[in-house]
């Protein structure tokens, strides 16, 4: 018996939810060897890319309290 037979038989006695399970580890496995980027992380990469240089033009003061400015933006 090969390992692929192996793994078919065991597959064979799974449930649906486990081949569910089994499907998403499979993917991220693939994912892994093969790492493609699709249209929308380029496009995540690129506005991230252009936040950085907006913060390198326009850097905040030394003093600038984070924490003073999300209580006042979400308080």
């Amino acid at each position: 018996m090969t390992l692929q037979q192996a793994a078919y038989d065991k597959i064979s006695m799974l449930s649906d939810n486990d081949l569910k399970v089994l499907l998403i580890i499979a993917d991220g496995m693939i994912k892994q060897k093969n790492p493609v980027q699709d249209k929308d992380v380029e496009e995540k990469i690129s506005a991230v890319n252009d936040l950085l240089e907006i913060r390198k033009r326009n850097p905040l003061p030394a003093d600038f309290d984070f924490d003073s400015a999300r209580e006042e933006a979400f308080y």
